[in-house]
């Protein structure tokens, strides 16, 4: 290892530096490679501030949890993990635990059958980017009441047993996501002053829903919600305030392509049935 740069491979210790990613992080290294093979870990992997983790590739690098209870712990300031693959993980604080993270971002990531993507656990300005996971057994992501100032974008999330994007905390951007074929909604809202925008919403049980005392205040723009066994986007409860839905394309809804209750604006929106 050089300048605390280390590479990951199962071939060690004919090829690489260590043979686990938390061996790598336990020798000092900050920038890791991890090199294409199947990881079978031991224990969970915390990250700690300032490090770098990037697979060689997503289809490639293939990390088995093969106890419940691990994951990436992702603590502290300035992590960034990429292009790692994640198979069957049943811990149900998500691959990935954004815990009391800071400016942390995981991307390009592939996660199949496991409980959650990831949770953010009073975590700022951190990022979910551009992965893709199917088959979760919880919510995709879950983002808590004490996380604010998340982005959640341009991932790819299908055929899970709940909700698909579940926010608690607020000033939190959901942008560009595909949320598809999930048993509950495909983004569920229940706090104020978050962005959801130009998503697509399609298949869920409702594609947009804004619910429960305090989902005030948010903004949904351009956002496509077809198809969904409820509503496309529904403003639910007479306790919301201020919350903005326009330009959306809302189309094939079972129940009605857009719901609102008044005290919320509504318009400038592309459905057939809005109630």
């Amino acid at each position: 290892m050089v300048d605390n740069f280390a590479i990951v491979s199962p071939d060690y210790p004919i090829s690489g530096d260590y043979a686990t990613i938390q061996d790598a992080i336990a020798g000092g290294a900050l920038s890791i490679y991890v090199k294409s093979g199947i990881y079978n870990t031991l224990q969970s992997i915390t990250v700690p501030s300032g490090t770098v983790i990037y697979g060689e590739s997503v289809d490639g690098v293939v990390i088995n949890f093969t106890m419940d209870h691990w994951n990436f712990i992702i603590e502290g300031f300035g992590v960034r993990i990429s292009g790692l693959s994640i198979r069957d993980s049943t811990n149900s604080m998500g691959v990935f635990h954004f815990n009391s993270a800071q400016n942390a971002i995981v991307e390009k990531c592939r996660i199949d059958n496991s409980d959650r993507v990831a949770i953010f656990v009073a975590s700022t300005f951190c990022q979910l980017r551009d992965n893709w996971a199917q088959g979760c057994h919880l919510e995709s992501v879950f983002v808590d009441s004490l996380s604010t100032d998340n982005r959640i974008s341009n991932n790819r999330l299908t055929d899970g047993a709940h909700y698909g994007i579940k926010v608690e905390g607020a000033f939190n951007k959901i942008d560009g996501n595909t949320v598809a074929g999930h048993q509950y909604d495909g983004v569920l809202v229940i706090s104020h002053m978050n962005t959801i925008s130009n998503n697509t919403c399609n298949q869920n049980a409702n594609g947009i829903y804004v619910a429960k005392e305090g989902g005030d205040d948010n903004t949904i723009v351009g956002n496509i919600c077809y198809a969904n066994n409820g509503y496309g986007i529904n403003v639910n409860s007479l306790e919301n305030s201020g919350n903005v839905a326009t330009t959306n394309v809302c189309k094939g809804n079972l129940v009605a392509d857009v719901r609102y209750v008044p005290g919320n604006q509504v318009g400038f929106n592309d459905g057939q049935n809005i109630v």
